[in-house]
Parts: structure tokens; sequence; C-alpha cells
């Protein structure tokens, strides 16, 4: 091998890893998940209480995102309407957040959750909305039913009076003319 060709390699390689010290602390700079949230699963429950009559309902936001994140928004759809209050809002990383609540126990078909996160700190910006549903059957309390019988007897009197004292009258028709 000519000693013109060994110095042409060995320049390259030197080049390589020159270029590799300099950029590589910018390129492992930004975490690996830059750019792009990860969702953030939704879980819901519902169970019937029957003392109430009422659906007891829990969601679960789970933070796998490896960061705090915000919860912007939570918004029921489907059968039932309105906003659940999640806790703790900011979700620590690896944390979970719940919001628990109620609904008539009439309510039957499905539920749909969507939420809106971002990450705290902002660096990235990015938002994710998750997804999650239940599906509602009815929820009735037990019924008792008591049935009472009441007989009531009424008291017959028979009043029995003394004949009426009658005195004959003898008629006797007469005639005239």
């Amino acid at each position: 091998m000519s000693n013109t060709l060994l110095r042409s390699t060995r320049s390259r390689v030197l080049s390589a890893c020159a270029a590799a010290a300099l950029a590589g602390p910018l390129v492992l700079s930004a975490p690996a998940f830059a750019g792009l949230q990860m969702e953030n699963p939704v879980t819901g429950v519902a169970t019937c209480n029957a003392a109430t009559g009422l659906h007891d309902v829990t969601w679960t936001l789970t933070n796998n995102v490896g960061e705090s994140v915000d919860i912007d928004s939570s918004t029921l759809s489907g059968v039932a309407t309105g906003s659940p209050t999640f806790v703790p809002n900011p979700v620590p990383s690896g944390g979970v957040a719940l919001a628990e609540g109620t609904l008539p126990g009439d309510t039957v078909g499905v539920v749909i959750l969507t939420v809106a996160t971002s990450w705290v700190d902002g660096e990235f910006p990015m938002d994710t909305v998750s997804t999650g549903t239940i599906t509602l059957t009815a929820c009735v309390q037990p019924t008792t039913t008591t049935t009472s019988t009441t007989s009531t007897t009424l008291a017959t009197t028979t009043t029995t009076a003394p004949p009426a004292a009658v005195t004959p009258v003898v008629v006797t028709p007469r005639f005239t003319g």
C-alpha cells in the first residue's frame, strides 16, 4: 500500500471523527420526542351505585410523555355532555390525573371523553388530543315492594223490636138503604 493512500484514508477518518465530535452535542441535546408529543392514554370506568341509582364515573389520564403536561380541556360527548375537571393539573411526568363525577342512572349508551394536553415547559409547544370511551347501561335502584293486607270485620247488630200491641177491632158493615 502506498504511503499517499494511507495518508489520504487517515485524513478522511480524522475529519469524520472531528465532525462527529462537533455535531454530536448538537444532535443529542434535543430530547428523543422533540416535536412530537405522544398521546396520554385516557380510560374510564363507570359503576352503578345501587344506593343512589346514579352512574359513578372515574376518568384517568396517564402522563407517559416524559415531561409535565397541562390538561388544556376535557369535553364529554355522546350520551353525556360536560367538562370534567382533572386533578392534579398539570400532571407530573409518569403521573396520573383523575376526574370523578356522576351521571343519571337512565343515561344509556356511549360516552366519549376528549382531552387536550400540552407540555408545561413550552420548549416544544406540541399539543395532543386523547380520547376514552365508556358504555353505560341502565342503573336502577332496587325496589322493595311491601304489601300489607288489612282485614276488617264489621260487627253486625240485629235489633228485634217487640211486636206492636194490636187491639183487634171488629167491624160490622151496615148497609143503609
